[in-house]
């Protein structure tokens, strides 16, 4: 409006950004009362409209404070745009909410999954609540979202817990605006909510309560077997961190060797017993995305190391993330200050979705399989998080977060779905200034991880409702992801466009840190070049019109393709020849057990057999290989690595 009168009016805003399962409506239904005003919230679509009467002043007021004012009843909402329109004064009387409205085009923000909120914990904790011990109480604040959801607007018949009809305790303090369980869309109670059961390693079901229930899991795990959860985003496999033989029992069923387990600690004092904490990572912890967070062990930790995270001092811990994880450690007489709780997958998969998944994939590695009858719409994993000087850098970027949008500096032009590598692949849906990443998906070159990826790739799309115009992919023919976009794009009849594997990371970083040009040295693995070869020491310049490559580490030739990826002492002899240092008294005695290698690798050298790579990452495997520091695994499955020695 361009002047302030006294006159009644009318104000529309349309909000969009993480507005739908965070409590967006009633906390604007608080502040709007609080304000005196009168009108309605409403969710529309992916956006929510409010219509506000009021003198001219205070509608002004109201929508200038909005963005921060929500933060005080919707602690987890955030808003990326708000447009305002004025209208003459309809006479409203009072602040409803009303129901909710679809349009055909929607601007949704998907909302994350939330760890338990702390009303939610006091009440899970006071025998006097009707919720006491219940393993599924949440509230706006906290529990499942995206797990949830099967399309939008957000409310509770277009999740899975339309399977609960709510009971009239439930219902009332769901239609209670003032009610902090107001449209909590995965509100339950004893009386009308999920359930627990139990079954044993050949899906036969235990009987008794759910106290009963977690009594015989806690034996379970006291025994050294390994427990099969199912939790807010799939399934967990636990085992008690501090059995040295259950843990290696697990390591060897889930085909997990030697890569770290996550551990899950009783509480923050028993968390601190074993590991140093700094401020930052105590603040992510105790947030309300409740990661996993890699930390220093105190140098007087008696937890088994060796078994949890062989050859490193350092543990990646969470805090209970759900009620139920606090009951299977133990809420009222601690049973475990510490439990393992890796992904519910053996090596390289996607995690269980359900207990049809857990029952195929997950049998003859779990004894007990711990579930519920909440269905989940689909699977999210743990983030994971790790300290850097002094911030919080995300190594894997799932619950809690995705698929929270990123905001771009500038709008893109169409609508691009990037399928992304073969390794730690993760999809992202890019169209006006926002940039949608899955959560993370895992490697391809397992099939139901292609199998999730691929259905991730259709989803993702239809439940944001914005069909992809552009697929991208990584220029390299041989990756999965690259082949199954290529397919992909034929079917939509769309736009395919190849991007060189470095300077999709370069750019990446241009656009976390909001530039147009950029300098960037990218070192990394192997990554298909422009010139034929294999890139990933690399000097490029960016702008707009795309990049130049200024300069790159010297180039070597491998010798075994992939294989020589995977057994890095393969590449330490190909570096050796090249400067033709197998033929020293000591190399030779060092690479005593590797003789049949040396010539036929030297041959093919000469004869320009191999393929040309500017690799860093190639380059630390071959030093690490040299200095003995990489295990028979990594090095030469089978056999065992040389080592320099006096």
């Amino acid at each position: 409006m361009s002047e302030v009168s006294e006159t009644i009016c009318q104000l529309h805003l349309d909000v969009t950004g993480v507005v739908q399962g965070v409590g967006f409506r009633p906390a604007v239904y608080r502040l709007a009362v609080e304000a005196g005003l009168s009108g309605m919230v409403q969710n529309a679509g992916g956006k929510v409209r409010i219509i506000i009467e009021g003198l001219p002043a205070s509608l002004e007021q109201f929508k200038l404070r909005l963005p921060q004012d929500i933060l005080r009843y919707a602690t987890q909402a955030s808003i990326d745009t708000l447009e305002a329109n004025w209208h003459p004064a309809a006479q409203l009387r009072g602040f409803v909410i009303e129901e909710s409205t679809s349009t055909q085009q929607m601007e949704v923000a998907i909302p994350a999954d939330l760890v338990s909120c702390p009303e939610c914990q006091a009440e899970f904790m006071d025998p006097d609540s009707r919720r006491y011990l219940y393993p599924f109480t949440t509230c706006t604040a906290c529990g499942p979202r995206y797990t949830v959801v099967e399309s939008m607007p957000y409310d509770r018949q277009t999740t899975t817990l339309r399977a609960f009809p709510l009971c009239s305790a439930c219902e009332q303090e769901y239609t209670d605006p003032l009610d902090r369980r107001f449209h909590a869309e995965s509100t339950a109670c004893p009386e009308c909510g999920p359930s627990l059961s139990l079954f044993d390693e050949n899906w036969q079901a235990l009987p008794g309560s759910a106290q009963q229930l977690i009594a015989h899991t806690h034996r379970a795990l006291r025994s050294g077997k390994v427990v099969a959860v199912r939790g807010m985003g799939g399934y967990l496999l636990c085992v008690d961190a501090r059995n040295p033989q259950a843990i290696d029992r697990l390591r060897a069923s889930k085909c997990r060797p030697d890569k770290p387990f996550a551990l899950m600690a009783r509480d923050l004092d028993t968390l601190r017993r074993q590991c140093q904490v700094s401020e930052q990572e105590l603040a992510l912890l105790t947030s309300s995305t409740g990661p996993i967070c890699i930390l220093q062990t105190q140098p007087n930790s008696d937890l088994p190391l060796e078994q949890i995270s062989p050859d490193s001092s350092r543990l990646g811990v969470m805090l209970p993330t759900t009620p139920l994880h606090q009951l299977l450690l133990g809420v009222l007489s601690p049973e475990f200050d510490f439990l393992v709780a890796t992904s519910g997958n053996r090596a390289g998969e996607p995690i269980c979705r359900d207990d049809q998944e857990a029952h195929k994939r997950l049998t003859g590695v779990a004894d007990l399989f711990l579930t519920h009858d909440r269905d989940l719409a689909r699977v999210c994993d743990d983030s994971l998080f790790i300290q850097v000087a002094d911030k919080m850098r995300v190594m894997r970027r799932a619950r809690g977060i995705a698929p929270s949008p990123v905001t771009l500096h500038r709008p893109l032009e169409r609508r691009v779905l990037a399928m992304g590598g073969d390794l730690k692949n993760t999809l992202c849906l890019g169209y006006a200034n926002k940039a949608i990443l899955s959560p993370h998906i895992g490697e391809l070159s397992y099939l139901e991880t292609a199998k999730a990826q691929q259905q991730m790739a259709r989803i993702l799309p239809e439940f944001l409702q914005q069909a992809p115009e552009v697929i991208a992919i990584d220029a390299h023919p041989d990756y999965l992801s690259s082949s199954y976009g290529e397919k992909l794009a034929r079917e939509l009849g769309v736009e395919l466009v190849e991007v060189q594997h470095h300077y999709a990371h370069a750019a990446a970083c241009m656009a976390e840190h909001q530039l147009d040009e950029a300098l960037a040295v990218v070192f990394d693995g192997l990554g298909y070049g422009a010139d034929g070869t294999l890139w990933g020491g690399e000097f490029l310049h960016l702008d707009p019109s795309g990049y130049r490559r200024l300069g790159a580490l010297q180039a070597t030739s491998l010798i075994g393709g992939d294989r020589a990826t995977r057994e890095p002492l393969r590449q330490l002899l190909n570096r050796l020849l090249e400067l033709d240092l197998c033929d020293s008294e000591l190399t030779a005695a060092r690479f005593s057990e590797y003789q049949a290698f040396i010539e036929p690798t030297r041959q093919l050298l000469k004869a320009g057999e191999g393929t040309e790579s500017s690799s860093c990452g190639r380059l630390f495997d071959a030093v690490a290989a040299l200095l003995g520091g990489l295990n028979s695994r990594s090095v030469m499955r089978g056999r065992q690595p040389f080592a320099w020695s006096n």
